[in-house]
């Protein structure tokens, strides 16, 4: 493998500047996978579907945005798109925090504005991030750099998380969490100075043809469309799980706000642990193995939630955050093997609107997800308390319980995946 420092220093520079932006920008990320969005909400009297519906909403807003955008920035550029994306999520993050200062009615609106908002700018965001890192990051880097660079945020995620536990306590008023919110705005409007820094080495230039042929060119790309349909299934089973998990902690096992901030910060421990290792696995053994392993990781972790109450050597909140734990470390490694095999079946030509299409299909998997089991929790077809060898369970675990099932069922759908089916070889253990 080579060095670091043998590549290029125009490359370097741009990798480190990615890097120390994520750092700033990543809290947002944070504060939902970590459950302070919902914790929020909740403290604004929120009902529980709705909390999953507004959370659905962040992604859906994201899927939504980012083919248009990807088409955008063949035309004006990757950084400008990327610009404006910082704009709209950092007001989204501002007017997160002011809510709290409003009445029930206007709080819940101002919060969805700013989901909205937050949502419409990560998708601009992320519609260039792929295609503005792929000429910076050589071919046999990509494990690494990507384990490094979301090992380094979910780092600095980890110590805003352990900082908002100390600020939270059992059942926190409302300017606690605009606190949290402020800070997060705050860094997001330094992420500004580090993107600047990042080179557009690959200026696309205005296609000549038509969208729907760009389209075309992409989908028909090998192994791109088989790859989009796998990461859209298992997500759609998976990616809604950490909001279950939080509404589980909080209203059935009634931990306080800062036993369920916890809950995420153990999320967050078990991907820097999941980036740290799975970025050298893939370059080193390829993605095969690390793609069967995640997939394997996901349903085994959703059927242990049901069993909590057989394990009587383990208190229970020690037995979840190990699941939260682990459930960081699987979500983590899948996202690194995602990233590293988008790349390689990313075509040579568009590739704003392939990355683009991409995140299109990874988070309207993550927005239906929350919208379905939403909507399941408010019709009421999930029975509220019912018992499965003896453990009595709630509607949450139904859900998880349904996730489980599916996911076992899905590893057929592993044949979608290039690196799955493909014969690979690891990479040498040189350097």
């Amino acid at each position: 493998m080579r060095h670091y420092s043998e590549i290029e220093p125009e490359r370097r520079r741009g990798m480190r500047a990615a890097i120390a932006g994520q750092c700033f920008g990543c809290l947002s990320i944070i504060a939902l996978r970590g459950g302070l969005i919902l914790l929020y909400l909740n403290a604004l009297g929120a009902e529980r579907s709705l909390i999953m519906t507004l959370i659905a909403l962040s992604a859906l807003m994201t899927g939504i945005a980012t083919i248009p955008a990807a088409w955008l920035a063949e035309r004006i550029g990757k950084k400008r798109v990327g610009i404006i994306g910082q704009l709209l999520a950092t007001a989204g993050l501002a007017a997160l925090a002011l809510s709290g200062f409003f009445p029930r009615a206007a709080a819940s609106a101002l919060a969805l504005a700013g989901i909205v908002l937050d949502g419409l700018g990560q998708g601009l965001f992320i519609s260039v991030w792929y295609a503005l890192l792929s000429p910076i990051i050589p071919e046999d880097f990509r494990g690494r750099f990507f384990g490094t660079l979301r090992f380094a945020w979910n780092l600095v995620g980890i110590l805003f998380m352990f900082l908002a536990t100390l600020v939270l306590g059992k059942d926190s008023p409302r300017y606690a969490f605009q606190v949290l919110f402020a800070l997060i705005t705050l860094a997001l409007a330094a992420r500004f100075f580090f993107y600047l820094k990042i080179p557009e080495m690959e200026a696309e230039r205005p296609a000549a043809h038509g969208f729907k042929t760009a389209l075309g060119t992409v989908l028909r790309s090998p192994g791109y469309a088989s790859f989009g349909s796998y990461v859209f299934l298992i997500l759609l089973f998976t990616s809604g799980s950490p909001s279950v998990f939080g509404l589980l902690e909080k209203r059935v096992l009634e931990f306080g706000d800062d036993l369920v901030a916890s809950m995420g910060l153990l999320i967050t421990l078990g991907s820097i642990l999941g980036y740290a290792l799975g970025g050298r696995a893939i370059d080193r053994f390829g993605t095969r193995l690390v793609f069967v392993a995640c997939h394997l990781g996901f349903g085994a972790t959703l059927a242990l939630f049901l069993v909590r109450d057989s394990v009587s050597l383990l208190p229970t909140a020690v037995y979840i955050g190990a699941l939260n734990l682990l459930f960081g470390l699987v979500v983590a490694t899948s996202s690194v093997t995602f990233s590293s095999e988008l790349l390689a079946v990313m075509p040579a030509a568009h590739k704003s609107l392939a990355g683009a299409v991409y995140s299109t299909v990874y988070y309207i998997a993550n927005g239906l997800a929350g919208v379905v089991w939403a909507a399941l929790l408010r019709l009421g077809v999930l029975n509220e308390s019912w018992r499965l060898f003896g453990n009595t369970l709630s509607a949450y675990d139904s859900v998880l319980l349904l996730c489980a099932v599916m996911v076992v069922f899905l590893i057929i759908t592993l044949t979608l995946v290039p690196a799955v089916i493909r014969k690979t070889e690891p990479l040498p253990r040189d350097g």
